[in-house]
């Protein structure tokens, strides 16, 4: 195939950033380069480079996507300066990110879409926004799927978690929403002082549900 050449190291001197970018393209070129054939202990080395260059940037990443369940395991933990985290399509990854939360103060924003499908997974980012010193503005929950048990400590979270004190936009687009866990939803929101956006779009909400939410 064509040859690609990769970017020359920096001058000496400049600035951290420009070091990051290079060592990330570079550990991130090999990593995705690597072919199917090539045996499984090569390709976790390459995939522990990545991690290695992911520290030289942590503090300037400001802003993460993760994306199919045959994504690189990202160390969340390391961006100690993240404020906007978009998670789709990985439902293991859940547990990282309520693993990482409390090392993650500057949260600001979080999207889960296809990721938070299970009762354990629910009940791990529960235990996790409680401890957080985050203070999430925008949570996104787009096509969860849970049972009552799981919607129950979702409707927790949102009534006790100090995390989610400063929360103004809530969406819970297509998670499949009854009336009855609608209800307990709005009640749980009457909690949420700073909240002017929510979104249940594309749920089993009928008219009496929302009735029963806000009554």
């Amino acid at each position: 195939g064509q040859h690609v050449a990769l970017p020359p190291p920096p001058r000496v001197g400049a600035p951290g950033v420009e070091w990051c970018r290079y060592y990330l393209t570079h550990d991130t070129f090999e990593l995705v380069n690597v072919a199917p054939s090539v045996a499984r202990g090569r390709q976790a080395a390459r995939t522990q480079r990545l991690a290695r260059a992911m520290q030289w940037c942590a503090e300037f990443v400001t802003a993460a996507a993760v994306s199919g369940d045959d994504s690189v395991e990202v160390p969340l933990r390391i961006f100690s300066a993240l404020q906007d985290l978009s998670v789709a399509s990985t439902p293991r990854f859940i547990f990282t990110v309520s693993e990482a939360l409390a090392a993650l103060p500057s949260l600001r924003r979080l999207a889960l879409t296809e990721t938070l499908v299970s009762d354990d997974g629910a009940k791990a980012l529960g235990k996790a926004a409680a401890a957080s010193s985050a203070r999430l503005e925008r949570l996104d929950v787009a096509y969860a799927a849970l049972s009552d048990d799981g919607w129950a400590m979702v409707t927790r979270i949102l009534r006790w978690a100090p995390s989610l004190r400063s929360l103004g936009h809530l969406s819970l687009v297509g998670c499949a929403l009854e009336d009855s866990a609608c209800a307990e939803v709005c009640r749980a929101l009457q909690f949420q002082e700073s909240l002017w956006h929510l979104d249940l779009s594309n749920n089993r909400i009928t008219a009496h549900g929302v009735q029963g939410g806000v009554a």
